[in-house]
C-alpha cells in the first residue's frame, strides 16, 4: 500500500509565499494621457510588481473581481492567452482597447483545482481558444509584470461564494504551489468603493463624489497600514453596505486566506478612478 503524501506544515508553506498585493483593474491606469491620480496608482502597481519579483515570485496567483462566475470556481488552463479585448464600458477611449499576451501556469492551476475540490468546493477547468479574459486581469498583469516574465494561475470570482470560501481558495493555492514547487505571489484585482461617476468626464475632473465612500476607503486602508487586518475584515460587510465596496471586499478575504499577511501593509497609493476608490496595497513575504 502506498504511503500517504505528507502534509506540509504552514511554516513550510510560507516558504512558497513571495508576498501579496491588492491592485485596481480599471483600464484608465494604462491610458496614454492619464489623470495624475491614475498615473500614481499605475506607478505604485509597477513598483509592487518589482517587489514581488525581487522576493522570488515564480508565478502570480490571481483573483480578479471582473472575472465573475455563478457556478463554482473556474480556473484557466489554456497555456497562453493572446488577443485584443475591447472593454464594454470604455471602448470609446484609448484605454478601452487592450492587447494582451499572458502565460498560464497550467501545472499550478491544475494542482490548485485539485486542492479546491479536496476542500469540498467545485472547481471548473476552463480551456478554449479565444476565451474572453477580463479587463482587470489584463490591466493588473500589464502593470505588475510588464516584461511578461511570470506566468499566472487565474481563478474566477464566484458571485455567490462567501468570504470564507474565498479564503479557502487562497489556502488551496498555497498548498498547490508547494506541491508543484513554486514560490508564488498572490494578487487580488479589485477596487474599493464603487460609486462610478455617471457621466463622461475629462481625466482632470475625476474625484470620489460621495464623501462617505472616501471616508470608508481611508478607514479600511488605515487599518491595513496599522496591521489591523482582522479589524478590516470584521468591518467588511458594513463597509460594503456603506460604500458599495467592490464585490463586498471579498478580495481582501481571499488574500487573508493565505495566512501569511502579517504586520503592517504598505499602502502605496489611493485615489479615484472615474469616481470609484482604488488603492495599491502590498504585503511582503513572511
Amino acid at each position: 500500500m502506498a504511503l500517504a503524501e505528507p502534509i506540509a506544515s504552514h511554516s513550510d508553506l510560507e516558504r512558497r509565499f513571495a508576498g501579496a498585493a491588492l491592485v485596481p483593474g480599471m483600464p484608465q491606469l494604462i491610458g496614454h494621457e492619464p489623470a495624475a491620480g491614475w498615473a500614481a496608482l499605475a506607478d505604485a502597481a509597477r513598483v509592487t510588481g518589482a517587489r514581488l519579483r525581487e522576493a522570488g515570485a515564480e508565478a502570480l496567483v490571481v483573483l480578479s473581481t471582473q472575472w465573475f462566475t455563478v457556478l463554482g470556481h473556474q480556473l484557466q488552463l489554456e497555456p497562453r492567452l493572446q488577443g485584443r479585448r475591447v472593454d464594454e464600458n470604455w471602448y470609446a477611449y484609448d484605454y478601452g482597447t487592450l492587447d494582451y499576451d499572458i502565460a498560464i501556469d497550467t501545472d499550478l492551476s491544475e494542482a490548485w483545482a485539485t486542492e479546491i475540490e479536496s476542500d469540498g468546493l467545485q472547481a471548473r477547468r476552463t480551456r478554449y481558444d479565444g476565451f474572453p479574459i477580463d479587463t482587470g486581469t489584463i490591466v493588473a498583469d500589464a502593470l505588475l509584470d510588464p516584461g511578461r516574465t511570470l506566468p499566472i494561475a487565474l481563478v474566477s470570482c464566484n458571485l455567490y461564494a462567501d468570504a470564507s470560501a474565498m479564503g479557502v481558495l487562497a489556502a488551496g493555492a498555497l498548498r498547490a504551489a508547494d506541491r508543484v514547487g513554486r514560490r508564488v505571489a498572490f494578487v487580488a484585482v479589485s477596487g474599493l468603493s464603487s460609486g462610478l461617476i455617471q457621466r463622461w468626464i475629462e481625466p482632470h475632473e475625476d474625484r470620489i463624489e460621495i464623501p462617505e465612500h472616501e471616508r470608508w476607503d481611508r478607514r479600511v486602508l488605515e487599518l491595513l497600514a496599522a496591521g489591523r487586518l482582522d479589524k478590516a475584515l470584521e468591518l467588511r460587510e458594513e463597509y460594503a453596505r456603506a460604500a458599495q465596496a467592490d464585490s463586498q471586499l471579498r478580495a481582501l478575504a481571499f488574500l487573508a486566506g493565505t495566512g501569511c499577511l502579517r504586520g503592517a501593509a504598505d499602502v502605496q497609493a489611493y485615489g479615484p478612478v472615474w469616481g470609484t476608490g482604488a488603492a495599491v496595497v502590498h504585503w511582503g513575504a513572511t
